[in-house]
C-alpha cells in the first residue's frame, strides 16, 4: 500500500483491520487459493479497480500508518502483555 500499488491480503490477524474488501485492497480467505487467484485476476482484468484500491489505500499511508507505527504498536502490545503476566522488561 506504501508503494502506490493495490493489495490483496488475507482475512487473519490485524490483516482485515487496515486491508477493507473492495475498498482499499481486496481480502481472500487463508489457504484459498482459488479465492486468491481470482483476486489477482481482478486486479488484472480492471484497471478502474486498481486505480480506485490504490487511491484508497494511499489516503490510509497518508493519514500516518507506517512500518514503523505498526512495529512500535507491536512492541506496546507485546510489553504490555508481559507486564500483565508479571514479567518485567
Amino acid at each position: 500500500m506504501a508503494a502506490g500499488l493495490p493489495v490483496i491480503g488475507t482475512r487473519v490477524d490485524g490483516v482485515p483491520e487496515l486491508i477493507q474488501d473492495d475498498v482499499n485492497g481486496l481480502l481472500v480467505s487463508p489457504r484459498d487459493p482459488q479465492a486468491l487467484r481470482e483476486a489477482i485476476k481482478r486486479l488484472v482484468d480492471d484497471p478502474a479497480l486498481r486505480q480506485r484500491l490504490r487511491s484508497e489505500s494511499a489516503r490510509i499511508t497518508e493519514r500516518g500508518f507506517t512500518v514503523s507505527d505498526m512495529a512500535d504498536e507491536t512492541a506496546i502490545f507485546y510489553r504490555r502483555a508481559l507486564h500483565e503476566r508479571g514479567h518485567r522488561h
